[in-house]
Parts: C-alpha cells; structure tokens; sequence
C-alpha cells in the first residue's frame, strides 16, 4: 500500500515531541556522560566516574561513526527521489535537497524505501561538513548505519530486523561501500566497562574519526561514543528557556575568551544541575547583565566536542567554575584555529581588573 502522508518519511521515523519539532524513534544515547570523563597528565581520556557509563551490559557491534550530518535518503511511491534532513528548518518544513546533490553519487532504491545516513565529506571535519552541504561537492559520499525501511512490494520493516539480519538487507540495498564501517564486537560487563571503552576512546583518536556508534540491536538500542576536549571561558550572557519544563529559568550562558583586547565569542554552554539554574536565574532576574552580577565575567571550565565552522564550541558543557582564574586568562591560545576571520568579536564592557 504506498504511503501518503505530508511529512513522509518523517512521520514514519519520527513521533511528535511538541510544537517545536519531531523527536527521532532511532536516536543514540551518550555511552558516557561527558561530564565523567577527563585527561589524565600524558592527555589520554579516562573514565572518572564509573556512574557516568550509561550503557547496560551485553554484547555490542562497534560501528564507526565519520564526521558528518545525519539525513533520510528515500525513494517515494511515485519513484522520485529525495533526501531529508532530521530538523525543521526556519519554514517550519523538513527540507528536500536531492536537488542540491545530483554530482553526489548515490545509489538507486527501490520504492517506497527510507535509509537512516549521514553525509559526509572524507578526509573533511566536521565543521567543514555543514558547509560542504550547502554546497554540495561531488566529494560528499552517504554513510548508511540503519536498515532501510521497506513499504510497498518488500514490506519489510526496519525494527523486525537483528542486527546481522538488518545489516545484510543494507548491504544488498545500497552496497556496501556505502554502510558504516563495522570494527568488531565488545562484551561490556559491570566489571570490564571502563576498561573497554577507554580502549575504544583511544581508537577514537587514533583514527581521528568522530566516535562509535555500539548497537545491540539493528533499529534499536544505539549508544554513542565521543571524545571530549577542555577549555576555560568566561560567561558574557544568559539565555532563557521556553521549554514547558524550564519555561523561564536560565539555562544556558553566552561564554567567551580573550584574544589580546578582543572578546571573542565561543558560543553556548549548558549542562548545569537545577541548583545552578535557579541560581543562575535568580542573580539575572536581580542584576540582569550587569557587573553586579556575580556570574558575569565567571571564568568556567567547559567539556565540548570540538571547534565549530564559525569559531564556536560544539556542544559545550558545563564542568565547573573556575575561581582560580579571572576573566582575562581565558585565552584564544587554547584552540588551533586556522581561519580566525570567522571568529566574532563582542562589543562589550569590559570590568576593571
């Protein structure tokens, strides 16, 4: 029966998850809480806090995860092709850019058929796949790492798949130099997790690739590993919540570090316990952004995967505050960046030191 609905696939891969967006059914979990991990004095990445590790005990197929952004490339009742990406874009729609990737080479399906992918563009991070997107250069490839979804003739449904089973049917759809590369299999236990993937963590930077994707089942019970990087910066603003359940409070803070007397902005960082929040919250209902404000100009320490295509942290996250140090040793020295015309200078007030 071919599908018809105005959202497919997403109404397929998705459930509602308010107004704002659809939240995904396949959606990894953190192995680790990257609050709980941190490098040791020769720089290599350990697990701190054992309470961190999230994932269960079992068997595990490791999947290599690249660097790149995550899209649905399907073939619809009527054979026409498309590509989707996972959020809604400023139209309130889930943007088709087939159109966009007619010199990527991609493979044919058939109908009725959704395949869970990133694109990425090799040898590239990820910062620099955002914008190859935009532009589309014969060099993006697809990374396929779920089971197509069948309608139509097939009638095969991506859930009703085991793993080998489902990663067979992907290699038969799209080849598989277009499926995630698959690196073995790891037993976690209570007794073995730390070890295991602070083994795994190491691989991860080895091989200067993204992380792992360890899945149990094909469509289902996906866990990702990252590493993590550190840096000290210093808060230059609040941000407000809407959320239903944080409508209100201060949830995340604009941070940023010195670059001889430039302020450069670094982005967002959230990640604060409720205690912080209702803190954070009350010192800006009563000061707002001002100096009295005892957390403006805080130096903090934050966790964050890596340095955005704008300058800006990627998924910063608070790990504490820093009193040892004032605002303006928050240098620009701690990142490599290349390209500093794309970072964002902040006209702000700077306090007496």
């Amino acid at each position: 029966m071919p599908i018809e609905c105005s959202l497919w696939p997403m109404n397929i891969l998705t459930r509602a998850s308010g107004e704002k967006d659809r939240k995904l059914l396949v959606h990894p979990q953190e192995c680790v809480k990257r609050a709980g991990m941190r490098r040791d004095e020769n720089e290599k990445l350990k697990i701190v806090d054992k309470k961190a590790i999230k994932i269960k005990p079992g068997i595990y197929f490791i999947e290599e995860k690249e660097q790149g952004h995550r899209h649905f490339y399907c073939r619809d009742a009527d054979g026409a092709y498309h590509v989707y990406g996972r959020r809604l874009n400023v139209n309130r729609e889930y943007a088709d850019i087939m159109h966009k990737l007619r010199d990527v080479p991609l493979p044919t399906l058939p109908r009725e058929t959704v395949i869970d992918m990133e694109l990425i563009w090799p040898g590239h991070k990820d910062a620099e796949v955002t914008t190859a997107i935009k532009h589309c250069p014969e060099e993006l490839r697809m990374k396929a790492f779920a089971v197509p979804i069948y309608e139509g003739d097939i009638k095969v449904l991506a859930s009703s798949q085991t793993y080998e089973d489902g990663r067979k049917l992907l290699i038969d759809t799209v080849g598989e130099e277009n499926v995630c590369t698959l690196r073995g299999t790891v037993e976690l236990s209570d007794d073995n997790k730390i070890l295991e993937l602070e083994c795994l963590l190491s691989l991860i930077e080895e091989n200067n690739i993204e992380g792992f994707v360890l899945k149990d089942k094909f469509c289902d019970g996906w866990w990702k590993l990252k590493g993590i990087n550190e840096c000290d910066v210093f808060v230059v603003g609040f941000e407000i919540s809407d959320a239903d359940t944080k409508k209100g409070l201060v949830t995340r803070v604009r941070v940023a570090c010195v670059d001889d007397s430039k302020v450069i902005s670094m982005g967002k960082v959230a990640g604060f316990n409720n205690e912080g929040e209702f803190d954070l919250t009350d010192k800006y209902t009563a000061y707002g952004e001002s100096f009295e404000n005892p957390y403006m100009f805080r130096a903090m320490r934050v966790v964050y995967q890596e340095i955005a295509s704008k300058g800006k942290m990627k998924h910063g996250y608070f790990d504490g505050w820093r009193d040892d140090k004032s605002w303006n040793s928050c240098s620009m020295d701690q990142f490599d960046i290349d390209d500093k015309d794309v970072l964002l200078t902040l006209s702000v007030e700077l306090p007496e030191l």
